[in-house]
């Protein structure tokens, strides 16, 4: 048993035996104040019995509630009530003819044998007698029901621990569930990353349905589970198969919790509508992007490569990602293709072009001969090094070599020659959207249909990828401006990038933050293999 674990029980089993005793006290040291009463007349003879079944249950009774309003709910706490149970049994009361211990058993059998077979004369005092003895038989029964099920349940666990080997730990690993105490030291970090609810759904919805409020019991309406992103690494993985309510469950609570700059990836496209309001409150504003408000991620980049040119290569990865098949599958046709798309960048890039990735696209839509040609006198005249010796390795190129590096590249690019794909990276030449992606003051939603991020996924990399990067060249190590977290459902989308390999290594001091949701565990080893896991 983990030490943390071992420390937590010990604590909750001296929580529950000081709580017992406090009660068990307070019932005894009750008694003669309770007997002074009756024998005053301030308590009448009918209601004797009822008034001391309270004392005897009242004292433990505010002990399990405290627990309960504490967080601090389990099968142990029911021992509180074994003190009270005790002092009933025990019946401790001088009489002329000495203590009456036990004797309470005796006497509701009598008043059980008057009310069943001379119910006429059965008096107040009879009725109100038995009444409390069977209220306080049924206190015994469910507490001592649910301390034996609670010590069966433990003894089981326990017993298939001490069957095992005794250096099973050195070969399988362990886990137990974590305390309720445990996980709110843990996980309760203001407006922090939200990881789920902290309720128990077998127990407060053991009958849940999506589509049933009545079912929810107290889901939705509990504490959350928040982690701090300066925690660990700061990303997290989520998997969830297709329907399995991610939305509701983490994404919108993290919107709406999270303290700190948001790019959402939304592919039902309904985050922004529904959120904009609530971050608007937060002092953050949101901006959507979609088939309106198009954005184009070349021009941020070409922007950043001014102090930065290797941006431009960073984004060259990006269209043609790590992967298995085809073109990527020898790593020497895809550095040549990423060199080849990273000199075509800088190029058009440079000259200022508003449209640089649909200028490409339409140089490479030609024929091979005369791309190669046209391009051979376009890069020529452009002035960075690099760019340079591009053109002398372009121009000893074989040519059936070159087809296959400008199909490459052109298939990647296909959604810049479509032209309802096209509006999503269609900028207006006054938008504001470059400097608002990474400003620390505002959240960006991209609102791509689950078909469009599904079949155009380079461009979708392209967008997440440029905002990355900026991120990464404009943020100070270890002293970032904010914590901007992306949430990005339906991760599988994107590949196996390198910037999210980045990321996952030195965001953290960058301030960059990722939660992945991904459909099974499947997707991740498919596209990180064993390590990624």
């Amino acid at each position: 048993m983990p030490a943390d674990l071992a420390a937590s029980r010990l604590r909750r089993g001296l929580l529950v035996a000081a709580a017992g005793a406090g009660a068990g006290l307070l019932t005894a040291g009750s008694l003669p104040v309770l007997r002074l009463l009756y024998a005053t007349g301030w308590i009448a003879p009918q209601h004797y019995h009822v008034a001391f079944v309270a004392l005897c249950i009242l004292p433990a009774a505010t002990a399990h509630v405290a627990a309960t309003l504490a967080k601090a709910r389990g099968t142990t706490w029911w021992a509180v009530w074994l003190p009270g149970i005790a002092v009933y049994a025990a019946f401790p009361w001088q009489g002329p003819d000495g203590w009456h211990a036990l004797w309470i058993f005796g006497h509701a059998w009598d008043w059980g044998r008057t009310i069943f077979l001379h119910w006429d004369g059965a008096g107040p005092f009879v009725f109100n007698s038995f009444g409390s003895f069977i209220a306080m038989l049924m206190v015994t029964m469910v507490a001592c029901g649910r301390l034996w099920t609670g010590a069966a349940k433990a003894v089981g666990h326990a017993g298939s621990d001490a069957l095992a080997p005794e250096n099973a730990a050195d070969a399988l690993p362990s886990a137990a569930w974590a305390a309720t105490d445990e996980i709110v030291k843990r996980f309760s970090a203001p407006g922090g990353m939200v990881l789920g609810e902290l309720t128990d759904p077998t127990r407060h919805s053991p009958n849940f349905a999506p589509d049933r409020r009545r079912s929810w019991g107290r889901q939705g309406q509990g504490r959350l589970i928040t982690m701090s992103p300066t925690d660990g690494n700061g990303h997290v993985l989520v998997t969830s198969q297709a329907s399995g309510y991610k939305s509701t469950g983490l994404v919108i609570p993290n919107i709406v919790t999270y303290k700190g700059p948001l790019v959402v990836f939304d592919p039902k496209c309904e985050l922004f509508a529904r959120t904009r309001h609530a971050r608007r409150k937060m002092g953050f504003e949101p901006v959507v992007i979609d088939a309106e408000n198009g954005f184009d991620p070349a021009r941020l980049i070409a922007a950043l490569a001014e102090d930065h040119p290797s941006a431009y290569l960073r984004m060259a990865k990006m269209v043609i990602p790590k992967g298995h098949g085809g073109i990527e599958n020898s790593q020497y046709f895809k550095d040549a293709a990423t060199n080849l798309f990273c000199a075509l960048l800088a190029h058009y890039g440079g000259t200022g072009s508003m449209s640089i990735l649909q200028d490409i696209a339409r140089i490479l839509a030609d024929p091979p001969d005369e791309a190669h040609t046209q391009l051979s006198e376009e890069l020529s005249e452009s002035t960075p090094a690099f760019v340079q010796n591009e053109i002398a390795a372009l121009n000893g190129m074989d040519p059936k070599f070159w087809a296959s590096i400008k199909t490459e590249i052109a298939n990647q690019l296909l959604f810049c020659s479509l032209p309802d794909v096209e509006r999503y990276i269609t900028m207006d030449p006054r938008s504001e959207l470059p400097s608002q992606v990474v400003d620390p003051c505002c959240d960006i939603f991209l609102n791509i249909p689950q078909n469009v991020a599904e079949d155009f996924a380079p461009m979708l990399r392209l967008m997440l990828g440029s905002m990355l990067t900026a991120a990464q060249l404009i943020e100070v190590n270890e002293a970032p401006r904010a914590r901007r977290l992306f949430l990005i459902d339906e991760a599988a989308k994107l590949g196996a990038m390198d910037i999210l390999e980045n990321i996952r290594d030195r965001g953290r001091s960058l301030g960059l933050h990722l939660m992945m949701f991904y459909q099974t565990v499947g997707e991740i080893e498919r596209l990180w293999g064993r390590a990624g896991m």
